[in-house]
């Protein structure tokens, strides 16, 4: 009786995987080939913080490590993959959550820094800055608003706020 019960679940469990095996496909040959160097070039893209649009420059002079025939297949995969990065798949790439934040701040400039503590606000200019300089200007405009922050909870200095009149 026992050997029967577990044979008709042995056949339940190998139809359900084939089933499930059948739903997935089968996994792509190329990916696994180029995985490796897939896995760098976007890890390389975050820790560096190249912006999505600028990211074709890295594709490219990585495809060019790659056998000619696979060259357009590898930047296409590698496009896919960088817009498909987000919050569930970036530790796949070894990339820690603060630097995946850090990249993904800098590819999404907000029009408003944010509000300090009672109303004061530190606009992002509206001019086009590389890169570089406005990852840096925000990492400098949140550390000022931080000490404001401070400053402000300790009422240490006068904080002006949007409409220009002073805060104690």
């Amino acid at each position: 009786m026992l050997k029967w019960a577990f044979i008709d679940a042995y056949r339940k469990s190998s139809a359900s995987y084939a089933k499930l095996r059948q739903a997935t496909g089968e996994p792509d040959p190329f990916r696994i080939q180029y995985r490796d160097q897939l896995r760098k070039l976007i890890f390389t893209i975050i820790v560096s913080g190249f912006p999505r649009a600028a990211a074709g420059t890295a594709i490219g002079a990585t495809a060019t490590t790659i056998v000619e025939n696979d060259q357009t297949r590898f930047i296409e995969a590698a496009q896919t993959e960088l817009l498909a990065l987000h919050e569930g798949n970036f530790a796949r790439y070894h990339v820690t959550p603060l630097q995946f934040k850090t990249w993904k701040n800098c590819n999404y400039p907000m029009k408003q820094a944010g509000a300090f503590k009672g109303g004061a606000t530190m606009p992002v200019p509206e001019l086009p800055i590389p890169f570089a300089n406005v990852c840096i200007a925000r990492s400098i405009e949140l550390k000022l608003a931080n000490l404001v922050n401070q400053q402000y909870e300790n009422s240490t200095i006068p904080v002006v706020n949007k409409a220009g009149s002073t805060m104690v």
